[in-house]
């Protein structure tokens, strides 16, 4: 009989071996995901302010007075000294 209670002794071992083998396995996979999540998390709150700041940037380049500014010096553009004006009657 002493053989037969080595040999449940030796497979409630390997059992419980196996089982904290697996649960470490688990416990790793979960924590690397953890990680993974917290990585993508900083990114995206990067992302959106990096977002905001161009959009901030997009409507200060597209306000007319910085139109008007980069027309003037970069493109040595110049403001008219007379309009004029002609007036087109309807003929209907």
């Amino acid at each position: 009989m002493s053989f037969w209670k080595f040999t449940i002794k030796v497979i409630l071992l390997v059992g419980l071996f196996t089982l904290m083998l697996v649960y470490l396995i688990q416990h790793n996979y979960v924590m690397r995901i953890n990680y993974e999540k917290q990585a993508y998390q900083k990114q995206l709150t990067e992302l959106k302010r990096d977002n905001e700041l161009l959009a901030m940037e997009a409507s200060k380049q597209s306000s007319l007075a910085q139109i008007d500014q980069a027309a003037v010096e970069r493109l040595g553009m110049v403001k008219p000294e007379h309009i004029e004006f002609i007036v087109v009657e309807d003929s209907r």
